[in-house]
């Protein structure tokens, strides 16, 4: 099992334990001639200022392999968690070629450090401002609810510090908040391939959560900014990772005791990859290609993009029906299935 070193501050109530992974100056937030240095630093303050307590999370290779990474979490006086792979089973140590955090290292991490209470994860590039502080997230979690943060893609730092102004970034999510009792459960649900920081984790752990009982709390629109810069991955891995995760997930949801959103997603992932669900024989074959590997990327895509789709609308649904029972923060009274049924929700799962 991997293990966890580095330095902790002790945080006590509202602080709420914020977990993030800075990566190295060349792959930060808003990374340029003028930004580099001074947007994330911008951006730790903001969450400071909201009554978080940040903490990043990296591997001991990656901090071997960027010692300037060591002396960017220093000038922003974040304390590490350092994931140390040594001492991983035989035949483990192929993970070493990606040093990022797989999210079962992540939040194994978070775990060993923050067992019971409230905690918090975030992109490294995701600011925050408005009204909603770490006491509105601890409100939310407290009354059994886990709020969920859609980002506001900005040209730049919101001048003043104040609410930004921009689009709406609709496709995941970029902040989750949740009980630290809930992370064993999430290390048997959340798909072992996803990597903190790459595509898919913020589908599928709020989605673990709402298989557990935990219902989705949207945080305020423009309360998460991020300044726009390129894409750090390529489609070909949004694919690949895409295919491997639902595969997973799918595994892990079908040992659970089934529930409305369980039910509501694996028809979702059944009817695009199930090959008995297929509608004709052309759809038959493409499915079958799936399954072995061999189907061509624009197809593979196109399939995982309705799922992706599914993914948010299932969230976004269950925080609609949270909203609509009174804005607590629990599991859903209801869920709409897809063949327009509805079913009580069930208390946390753990």
């Amino acid at each position: 099992m991997n293990g966890c070193r580095g330095v902790w501050r002790s945080v006590s109530s509202p602080t709420v334990p914020l977990f993030t992974s800075v990566p190295p100056g060349d792959e930060a937030a808003g990374s340029g001639p003028a930004a580099a240095v001074s947007l994330p630093e911008k951006i730790v303050a903001g969450w400071r200022d909201a009554g978080f307590a940040p903490v990043s999370v990296n591997t001991a290779v990656e901090l071997g392999r960027r010692p300037d990474l060591r002396q960017r979490l220093d000038s922003l006086s974040l304390p590490v968690i350092v994931v140390d792979r040594s001492g991983t089973r035989a035949g483990a140590a192929s993970d070493d070629r990606d040093p990022r955090c797989t999210m079962s290292e992540f939040l194994l991490a978070m775990h060993r450090q923050v067992p019971t209470g409230i905690v918090a994860i975030v992109n490294s590039d995701i600011g925050w401002a408005g009204a909603w502080t770490a006491q509105s997230v601890t409100d939310v979690v407290d009354a059994g609810g886990a709020p969920l943060g859609q980002r506001m893609d900005v040209p730049a730092f919101p001048p003043g510090g104040g609410v930004p102004t921009g689009v709406m970034d609709v496709h995941g999510a970029d902040f989750v908040a949740f009980p630290a009792e809930a992370i064993p459960s999430l290390l048997g649900l959340v798909p072992a391939v996803l990597r903190f920081g790459m595509p898919w984790w913020d589908h599928y752990l709020p989605l673990a959560l709402l298989m557990l009982g935990v219902g989705p709390r949207l945080v305020p629109p423009g309360t998460l900014w991020h300044v726009t810069h390129p894409q750090r991955w390529h489609m070909r891995t949004w694919g690949d990772v895409g295919l491997v995760a639902a595969r997973q997930f799918a595994a892990a949801v079908r040992a659970l005791p089934p529930n409305p959103a369980s039910r509501t997603w694996m028809r979702l992932f059944d009817g695009r990859f199930a090959p008995a669900a297929a509608v004709d024989p052309v759809d038959r074959l493409v499915r079958l290609l799936i399954e072995a590997s061999l189907c061509p990327g624009t197809l593979l895509r196109s399939r995982l993009g309705v799922l992706a789709g599914g993914n948010i609308a299932l969230l976004l649904q269950a925080a609609a029906a949270i909203a609509a029972a009174g804005g607590g923060g629990g599991p859903p009274a209801t869920v709409r299935e897809d063949d327009g049924g509805e079913a009580g929700g069930s208390g946390p799962r753990w």
